[in-house]
């Protein structure tokens, strides 16, 4: 939710960063817990752990991580000056609800903290959500915001479940998406 870009023009339409200071406060809260990092800068991201867990993620996204090991990932966005889009954490699963609360508590200057999976946990601008991107798209498109529609499966998408005129929820959502959709489709393809 916090990049919108227009494929035809190449016009960047929405540009949802946190601050640079925001993004250094939750990197070195996150070391500090101890966590395995992945920071999203617009094109790249960046990882503070080479583990089983970072490629078994990267299989399923596709894309490889840069990885920064030779000093704490906090140094690394303090001296390349990163703004972040997303900042999220991968916990095993036992854990999550711990890590979720543990950095809900830190209250972090204009961002949510939201569970995306079983095992991931991101702090994002909270200003550009998912719900918000649904807002603004309906304004851009001069299209009513009843006659949107908003497909997801994880609790981040929650936000714009809510908010679009149609929400569905795909058959293997999460039990807490499909409470709030409109509809739940019979199948995930």
């Amino acid at each position: 939710g916090s990049i919108i870009w227009d494929i035809e023009s190449g016009k960047l339409l929405r540009d949802g960063k946190m601050s640079h200071e925001t993004t250094l406060q939750i990197v070195k809260k996150m070391e500090e817990m101890g966590l395995h990092i992945h920071l999203y800068e617009l094109w790249d991201y960046y990882c503070n752990m080479d583990d089983e867990a970072l490629k078994t993620y990267e299989n399923i996204v596709g894309i490889k991580a840069k990885l920064v090991l030779d000093r704490p990932l906090f140094k690394f966005v303090q001296e390349q000056k990163i703004s972040a889009y997303k900042i999220l954490v991968m916990i095993p699963e036992e854990d999550c609800e711990r890590v979720f609360n543990e950095l809900k508590q830190e209250k972090f200057q204009g961002c949510e903290v939201l569970r995306s999976s079983r095992f991931l946990v991101e702090v994002v601008s909270k200003t550009y959500s998912k719900g918000t991107t649904v807002d603004f798209l309906a304004e851009y498109y001069d299209v009513p915001i009843e006659k949107t529609v908003a497909i997801g499966d994880q609790l981040n998408d929650i936000p714009m479940i809510e908010r679009a005129g149609l929400g569905v929820a795909v058959q293997n959502a999460d039990d807490r998406v499909k409470a709030v959709a409109d509809f739940v489709t019979q199948e995930t393809h």
